[in-house]
């Protein structure tokens, strides 16, 4: 018995002794720095976007993620951030210094950690502009055949409206130069808009792609479906046969696709090595999609022994619409300039 008892005490203090330890370690445990990372072989360019992940570092070496966490507050400067993901404006309308600013705290309870870093850009990737026509609108459905009053037969569905016309690319004039330091500066003039964008770009190779295509043309509506034929009936000596189905009608075409805007760009002497890496597109916008014809409508039921009305055919698909025409000036000339 005395030996069950002795069991007993050194399995208790035991016991007592871990809960009091995990308490300790517990307690001891506590987060000491804020840390942010990122992948810097990511693109941090222009119109890029890249993951920003948040870590919480604990006096024991071990971390723990809290990117999104609601104690997490992250201010950002030369970029914007939601969610974990910082993003790069593709349309600057001043020039910038092209390094983001990263402010973050972490705050609960008594603890409040903070860190800033700073994250330039590297000018990895193409930089692509696009000052593109808009989709042209889509055509309107037509309308469904209904079912007649006073006759068997159902009605025929309604022609698709045609769609829309695409809208037409910008007219754009560029102006490039270097400065003493080895950057190039792009100064993009929209002509339509009358909205200037500046860029400040190091060579690592990568291409600045301008894009003043029309856009593509809207697709046609939906042809309306046929009405159904009546049933037949048959009342003493008076006997109607089954009405057949109203045709589907046709879809509409598809609208022609915008036209393609002009590009001038002027590159300074100082910069003439850049030529190579301009690249223009000005398409012809696509032809929109025809709509699908509609469904034909049902032949009415007989009774009696009474042939069933026939099913009209489905209407025919619309047309798709036309290209549009490829810009007329695509230009880049070296020539001098005053630099602004």
């Amino acid at each position: 018995m005395r030996k069950f008892k002795t069991l007993y005490l050194f399995t208790f203090l035991f016991l007592l002794f871990s809960a009091a330890s995990c308490a300790l370690f517990k307690e001891n445990k506590k987060p000491v720095e804020l840390d942010l990372r990122y992948n810097s072989s990511d693109f941090i360019n222009y119109g890029y976007s890249f993951e920003l992940k948040t870590f919480l570092i604990y006096n024991n070496g071990k971390e723990k993620e809290v990117t999104g966490k609601d104690e997490l507050s992250i201010n950002v400067s030369g970029a914007t951030y939601s969610k974990g993901v910082i993003r790069i404006n593709n349309y600057p309308k001043n020039l910038a210094e092209n390094i983001i600013y990263i402010d973050a705290t972490y705050t609960k309870d008594e603890i409040v950690l903070s860190k800033k870093i700073e994250i330039p850009f590297n000018y990895k990737g193409d930089i692509e502009l696009f000052f593109t026509g808009k989709s042209g609108a889509e055509g309107i459905k037509g309308k469904n055949g209904s079912t007649p009053v006073l006759f068997r037969d159902g009605n025929d569905g309604e022609i698709g409206g045609p769609g829309g016309t695409g809208g037409n690319g910008d007219n754009l004039t560029v102006y490039i130069w270097k400065d003493s330091s080895g950057y190039y500066f792009f100064k993009v003039n929209n002509l339509i808009s009358g909205q200037s964008y500046y860029y400040k770009i190091k060579s690592e190779g990568y291409f600045f792609k301008l894009n003043v295509s029309g856009g593509t043309g809207g697709e046609g509506g939906n042809g309306g479906d046929g009405g159904d034929g009546k049933s037949g009936s048959v009342s003493g000596t008076k006997t109607k046969s089954p009405g057949d189905g109203g045709d589907g009608a046709m879809g509409g075409n598809g609208g022609t696709g915008g036209n393609g805007g002009n590009i001038y760009v002027f590159i300074h002497p100082n910069a003439a090595e850049i030529q190579g890496r301009i690249l223009l597109y000005s398409y012809g916008g696509r032809g929109g999609n025809g709509g699908k014809g509609g469904s034909g409508g049902k032949g009415g039921s007989g009774v009696d022994g009474q042939p069933a009305g026939a099913t009209s055919p489905a209407g025919s698909n619309g047309m798709p619409g036309n290209i549009g025409v490829s810009g007329d000036v695509l230009q880049i000339l070296v020539e001098e300039f005053d630099i602004e």
